[in-house]
């Protein structure tokens, strides 16, 4: 019987080479290490892991968001091909690729992961526009390019998305986009020239 999660192989070097020092199932990736090791008597630091599986989608889904919130560098293969490539020392950040699912197909999934010192931190999530197929481990903002394939745009997503307002000003002309600001922000108000004076002596 298949376990729920991917397979971690943990390295006790930064380059996935040689025999892992243990494999487990990991049922998420949703880890904040710190300075602790991932196992007590594993090290603490420059160290490596491999995670694989396979990731079926409940529905036909457009637009899902896999991201990887990682703490130092990461690589993320969707069915052998290379989607995040971002192996380097870094403070955590959130790297995100964009693709189309079909229902029932099921993809090969690989992410590599190093640590090389300081605070340790790897989380899987991913993210689709359908909410009741959305599902976050991260709390990060992640700015995100859809692939070449797809439309050639930029956006930007959010946990707190639904709790702002978002005001969109378009026009060929920049006085146009000015004025549609000026309408959102309201008039500002001009006090009289004797105010400014009192102002500055203050």
């Amino acid at each position: 019987m298949d376990k729920r999660g991917l397979k971690g192989e943990y390295f006790p070097n930064m380059k996935l080479e040689g025999a892992p020092s243990f494999v487990r199932i990991d049922s998420v990736i949703d880890f904040d290490w710190g300075e602790n090791p991932p196992q007590k008597g594993f090290k603490r630091e420059e160290y490596s892991v491999r995670w694989t599986g396979k990731i079926v989608a409940p529905a036909s889904i457009k637009n899902v968001s896999i991201d990887a919130a990682t703490d130092d560098g990461v690589r993320v293969f969707i069915d052998g091909k290379k989607v995040i490539d971002d192996w380097r020392d870094r403070s955590p950040e959130t790297d995100s690729y964009v693709m189309d699912m079909e229902a029932g197909k099921i993809y090969d999934i690989r992410i590599e992961y190093y640590q090389n010192g300081g605070g340790a931190s790897a989380r899987l999530a991913w993210n689709a526009e359908r909410a009741k197929h959305t599902e976050y481990f991260s709390n990060q903002i992640a700015l995100f390019c859809r692939t070449p394939e797809m439309a050639q745009c930029m956006s930007f997503k959010s946990q707190v998305a639904d709790a702002i307002d978002y005001y969109f000003m378009y026009g060929p002309e920049p006085d146009q986009i000015v004025a549609g600001m000026r309408t959102v922000t309201g008039k500002a108000p001009l006090y009289p020239k004797w105010a400014y004076g009192l102002f500055m002596s203050q």
